[in-house]
């Protein structure tokens, strides 16, 4: 098994405690999908540094070791950008993607996008979508590519430990927050696609020919 490759932590192991953390590892197939580069660099790097870091000031080596973590740092970042993220190729990108922002026209043109900058872009509506959203989606092998982004790190970083962009450990203050964002619409407007029942959880239907709204009654009948 490829992940034989590398130290697993067992499921107590405190960083597997985070909710989307713990989620990420237990999809991940191999050692080099991005969860397994994630785990392993959250636990390996930091470790591998400090160890490298004491053992040059153990011999003696003060300038190196202070040195040593800057110079890593800066080869790990021209790495990133660019290597890891460096120009790939998708000559079918503008049959499913049309640019609304120059700047991200100039950046992301004729290339693979991160399916996490996809989502991003979309939602901040600097893209859209040519055609039919599902039909690209299903294609979207076509365009996109599954690398690890800056704002997915920072993300998964912000989940370990309290802080208002944790979505696992929020305070009250953030909790509140969102209850008031997501919920505090008035009816009119969850009625606009809720329906009468005004459910928004799975319906059920028995055949093909039932509405929407008889699935949902059968639902709340159960």
């Amino acid at each position: 098994s490829s992940r034989a490759l590398l130290f697993i932590p067992p499921p107590h192991f405190p960083i597997l405690r985070m909710e989307k953390i713990s989620l990420a590892w237990a999809m991940c197939n191999n050692v080099f999908d991005p969860p397994g580069v994630i785990v392993s660099v959250l636990l390996v790097a930091p470790v591998s540094t400090v160890l490298v870091f004491l053992a040059l000031l153990a011999f003696g080596q003060a300038r190196i070791a202070f040195a040593f973590p800057l110079v890593l740092a800066g080869m790990t970042w021209s790495w990133f950008q660019f290597v890891y993220m460096g120009y790939e190729p998708a000559s079918k990108l503008e049959k499913y993607i049309e640019f609304k922002d120059a700047k991200v026209a100039k950046t992301w043109q004729n290339q693979r996008i991160p399916i996490s900058t996809l989502c991003e872009l979309y939602l901040e509506d600097q893209i859209a979508f040519k055609g039919d959203v599902l039909e690209a989606l299903r294609n979207r092998n076509e365009f996109v590519n599954y690398k690890l982004t800056l704002s997915v790190m920072r993300f998964l970083i912000l989940q370990l430990f309290p802080n208002d962009a944790n979505s696992s450990m929020k305070d009250l203050k953030s909790t509140k927050k969102e209850i008031v964002e997501h919920y505090d619409r008035g009816n009119d407007w969850f009625a606009s696609f809720l329906g009468p029942s005004m459910v928004y959880t799975s319906a059920v239907f028995h055949g093909v020919d039932q509405s929407l709204e008889v699935a949902q009654d059968n639902k709340m009948s159960l």
